[in-house]
């Protein structure tokens, strides 16, 4: 019997441990940084399956450092012949709304309703750090956000943003060349010397940089860093979304991005989803 009952308690605690293991799995698996992490991956796959590796040059996960110390981070770069084309990813779900030229985006996600930062709008900075650094003329520089997850656009879907594998038909869509192959080897060259190394510690710095700018444009005491980081002082006016109707969906607007400790059980994964929003708005590098 006692040598049942200690074969009995270790199963439970075998069971235990992996019901723990799959909570913090799943933990992992929802949170932004791995969705983020996921989508570049999925862009790297495509890009080197779908791209001639003799004509398209692609790095990833570049951070620059800018003439006035701070630094930019770039997902993906494909250098050809055919221009440079920029890359940036997004990991998204739900219905978006937007434009090209405006400066907020709405994701509109179960009943709830976020705005957040145009990635057109951000990849520009994109451009304009490689036209300084590689002394290369705007307009050979191409513009590309790509989402990764379900996300659909509710609105007309503007040109430079494409959908999943669809990245790659849209890179070789351009055929005018524009830069000679000495140009493309110099710009290479130019791309790895001054690219910092992708450590845990590049990227630390790199936040930093962000969370110093988002200060100085709330015009906020270096006191409250921490918080601005990832709670924004005043929660942003929802922005019109012309779907009131659809899976989850509704037109209250949405609230101040709140802590875990104000979730009911109930509402926990929005109220997560919302946390996520807020901490993937720091993303302007």
């Amino acid at each position: 019997m006692a040598a049942m009952w200690q074969q009995l308690h270790g199963v439970m605690g075998l069971w235990l441990l992996l019901a723990v293991g799959l909570a913090l799995l799943s933990g992992v698996v929802r949170s932004a940084r791995f969705k983020g992490w996921l989508g570049e991956r999925l862009v790297r796959r495509w890009l080197a399956q779908g791209l001639d590796p003799q004509h398209y040059h692609a790095l990833h996960d570049l951070t620059l450092r800018l003439p006035d110390g701070s630094t930019t981070q770039i997902d993906h770069v494909v250098v050809s012949v055919h221009g440079v084309f920029v890359l940036e990813t997004k990991h998204l779900q739900g219905w978006i709304f937007g434009a090209e030229r405006q400066k907020e985006w709405t994701q509109t996600f179960y009943r709830h309703r976020v705005r957040f930062q145009n990635p057109l709008r951000q990849n520009w900075r994109h451009l304009k750090a490689l036209e300084t650094l590689l002394d290369v003329p705007l307009a050979h520089l191409h513009s590309v956000v790509v989402l990764t997850g379900t996300a659909q656009f509710k609105t007309a879907m503007p040109a430079q943003v494409v959908q999943g594998a669809a990245v790659v038909p849209y890179v070789r869509s351009f055929n005018a060349q524009l830069l000679a192959p000495e140009a493309v080897q110099r710009i290479l060259q130019q791309l790895d010397a001054q690219r910092l190394a992708p450590t845990r510690a590049t990227h630390r710095a790199h936040v930093a940089h962000l969370r110093q700018r988002h200060v100085r444009a709330e015009g906020a005491s270096p006191a409250s860093t921490r918080v601005l980081a990832t709670v924004p002082a005043t929660p942003p006016a929802p922005a019109p979304a012309p779907a009131t109707t659809g899976p989850g969906c509704t037109s209250g607007a949405a609230s101040a991005f709140p802590s875990a400790a104000t979730c009911s059980r109930a509402r926990w994964r929005p109220c997560r989803w919302r946390n996520e929003s807020a901490q993937r708005s720091l993303d302007m590098g």
